[in-house]
């Protein structure tokens, strides 16, 4: 009998850029499963998002479960620019902090 199961990946990117004429750090994850992107957080819109079409079927506790995970990451991120820029006393330039 053949294994009929076939291996996929779930991968996640995150990008944090901070712009100090903006304040506030700019903070995006993409998540794919192998190369098709089926979601998305951004910090304007604070809430994990549906791009594909399977995911749209996803109950709202799901996303908004990830939309914490999603707020919590970004915090993280954010202090981590902060740090990074207050040791290497770059208040006035573009930092970004980029992770999967």
């Amino acid at each position: 009998m053949a294994n009929s199961s076939s291996l996929h990946s779930l991968k996640y990117f995150y990008i944090s850029a901070s712009d100090p004429s903006q304040g506030l750090p700019h903070f995006v994850v993409w998540g794919y499963v192998d190369s098709q992107l089926f979601t998305l957080y951004d910090s304007s819109s604070r809430m994990f998002q549906p791009r594909a079409s399977w995911m749209e079927k996803a109950e709202k506790d799901y996303w908004d479960t990830q939309s914490q995970i999603g707020h919590v990451t970004e915090d993280v991120y954010r202090a981590a620019l902060e740090t990074l820029r207050s040791r290497h006393n770059q208040s006035k330039v573009l930092v970004s902090v980029v992770g999967y």
